[in-house]
């Protein structure tokens, strides 16, 4: 009875908890199938090991079992009380699978038959099997397979007053402290002599000697009987935990079984989200407020609290991502889009929507440099929405909405908002220019044949990046005091506009600040940059920024040219000069516009190739510089 109330109990559980999943991970498999063929994938060189003849299951073989005219994919959940993950794939032929697991089981025939029985077991709609030593079940009926497991559940519940574990034995503190001698005592013992002597001899001794050696003697005596106790104590201890692992593993079954069962006696649904893009190659989600409610890293140091419930109705939230991925012969590239609650989504917009100051692009680069990132937002939105964007954190903490209100209140009251933006505006930009070689002295100690020290001075030529940062301050006195500082305490030396460090660092070059106007600059590279008037790039990226926050490029061809001039890489330059070879550059771009309260960042990487899938020429290489 008790048996049926528990699968009772189970089953109600899990038909709840199965509409739940905190990710989703959908592949496009036809899709995919069509861009990079099968054969050309797994007869790859990489995948060799895993075709070898006298494989016991080759990944050919083991592919050729699902059809790949439908999609697979891989959910789960893992902020629940029951966490689990289900891989889900449809079949080519059902018969080709159990041959595939009835070769795995007589491969190992041989091996001892544990508490799990390795077997198909048939049931009236499906079948599954449980491979030993592996804590996952898979399941399948003549169209579909899965592969279903659960996780430890990450809950934990957090007692109040838990003072059981320092507890003090009374008593153990007075039985030791009966050996306790405060002072020492001293006995005197008389000793007779054999019968050929005619003196009786008296001498004292001190009471805690007699005490200590009788007390040594005990102690090896405890300590032996101690580590045959300890031994037998941690014997104990194994089998215990044997029997509790083997306990575990038969409920953790009974629970997939109860799952599975769930999932397919009255015909298998394939599971589905409106979340993801079934267009993408690959299309993923992620659930934000199931990653909010497991920091358990958080929750820890707040244990002493009664546990409170997640607050998934907040106002203001990140709802969850979705990342898609394309891999086409001449680039991969993903769109990530973030989906905010209707609330957040004004805010996000208001912050993002500001446009940057026109006065940074008159001392941008004059050139195209290697590589660059630029990033412009509204710092005074930012603070001035601060208790609504820290609303979803807070929420997930065990503290009340009532005192984190309490928190958010004192932070919006101490920070004013206008003037604080005012230190930093929002705009800020970083660019790599150039590789400059330099030379670096330094002493060394060599010791000559009579191992006397030697002190030489060697130079050798090492490389520095020419980089330059780029911001905004409004603030009418705030940055000049500082720079007047500097000066102050030798730190600086002042020319102009210009504040360059008194004490030169080789591995920096010449580092110089600039203030002109609103506009801080920070660069070893001044020379690099334009002084007042944009240049074309500054131009075409002031062009871009009308409609997007963020921009940056990382040239990986030229940037990795530019460092085998700089450096010797031995043997190793021909692996270099290939991967420089294969790509060409790392594209980055997250417009201001809002969508149906969700703001995209895109990002792709271009190859210099076109004959092949991009998935194929990353194999070709991994293959090369293996």
């Amino acid at each position: 009875m008790k048996k049926w109330l528990y699968l009772l109990a189970l089953a109600t559980s899990f038909t709840f908890a199965q509409h739940k999943t905190d990710y989703f991970i959908h592949f496009n498999t036809a899709q995919l199938v069509q861009k990079v063929p099968l054969d050309s994938l797994l007869g790859h060189k990489m995948f060799k090991n895993w075709n070898q003849q006298g494989k016991n299951i080759s990944l050919k073989d083991w592919v050729t079992i699902f059809d790949t005219s439908k999609p697979m994919s891989i959910h789960g959940n893992f902020s629940d009380s029951i966490p689990y993950y289900q891989m889900t794939f449809a079949l080519s032929n059902e018969k080709d699978l159990e041959n595939w697991i009835n070769k795995k089981m007589a491969q190992k025939a041989n091996t001892p038959i544990d508490t799990l029985d390795e077997t198909i077991k048939i049931y009236n709609n499906y079948k599954t099997y449980s491979p030993k030593g592996q804590s996952f079940t898979m399941a399948w009926n003549k169209n579909y397979a899965i592969i279903y497991g659960l996780l430890k559940s990450k809950r934990h519940a957090y007692p109040q007053n838990d003072t059981d574990e320092f507890t003090i034995d009374s008593t153990a503190v007075e039985v030791d402290s009966a050996y306790a001698i405060a002072d020492t005592v001293a006995v005197d013992y008389a000793v007779e002599m054999p019968n050929d002597s005619t003196e009786a001899v008296a001498y004292t001794v001190n009471a805690d000697d007699d005490l200590q050696a009788t007390a040594v003697a005990d102690d090896a005596v405890a300590a032996s009987e101690t580590t045959e106790e300890s031994e037998e104590a941690y014997q104990q201890y194994l089998k215990e935990q044997e029997a509790k692992e083997a306990a575990e593993a038969i409920e953790n079954q009974l629970k997939q079984e109860t799952a599975i069962k769930i999932l397919f006696e009255n015909g298998f649904v394939v599971p589905t989200s409106n979340k993801i893009n079934p267009n993408a190659d690959i299309s993923s989600w992620l659930d934000y407020q199931a990653v909010y409610s497991s920091l358990d890293v958080l929750k820890y140091w707040y244990k002493s609290f009664a546990p409170k419930p997640n607050n998934l109705f907040a106002n203001n939230r990140v709802i969850g991502m979705v990342a898609d991925f394309y891999f086409d012969n001449d680039k991969v590239s993903m769109h990530e889009t973030v989906e905010y609650s209707a609330a957040m989504a004004n805010i996000m917009e208001e912050i993002m929507s500001r446009k940057a100051n026109k006065k940074v692009f008159d001392y941008f680069p004059k050139q195209t440099p290697l590589a660059y990132a630029t990033y412009h937002f509204s710092t005074e939105a930012l603070l001035k929405n601060y208790s609504q964007l820290s609303e979803q954190a807070l929420a997930s903490l065990p503290i009340e909405n009532e005192d984190a209100k309490i928190v958010t209140d004192l932070m919006s009251t101490l920070i004013d908002e206008k003037a604080t933006a005012t230190l930093f505006d929002g705009d800020f930009s970083v660019f790599l220019h150039q590789l400059e070689s330099y030379d670096a002295t330094f002493k060394s100690t060599t010791y000559d044949d009579n191992y006397e020290p030697i002190e030489e001075e060697k130079t050798i030529t090492k490389t520095r990046p020419i980089i330059s940062m780029i911001m905004t301050t409004t603030h009418e006195t705030f940055p000049d005091r500082i720079l007047d500082l500097g000066v102050r305490k030798n730190i600086l030396i002042q020319n102009n506009n210009s504040y360059f460090l008194k004490k030169e660092d080789p591995k920096l070059g010449k580092f110089v600040i600039q203030k002109q106007g609103d506009v801080l600059i920070f660069t070893n590279g001044l020379d690099y940059l334009s002084q007042g008037t944009a240049s074309d790039f500054a131009k075409q990226l002031k062009k871009d920024l009308k409609k997007n926050y963020f921009l940056g490029t990382v040239n990986l061809q030229d940037l990795m040219k530019q460092i085998i001039k700089k450096q010797d890489f031995g043997s190793n330059t021909a692996n270099v000069l290939q991967w420089s070879n294969q790509f060409k550059d790392l594209q980055f771009v997250a417009p201001k516009k809002v969508s149906q309260n969700s703001m995209s960042f895109d990002m792709e990487l271009h190859s210099n190739h076109t004959n092949k899938n991009i998935i194929l020429q990353t194999l070709d290489l991994m293959s090369y510089l293996n």
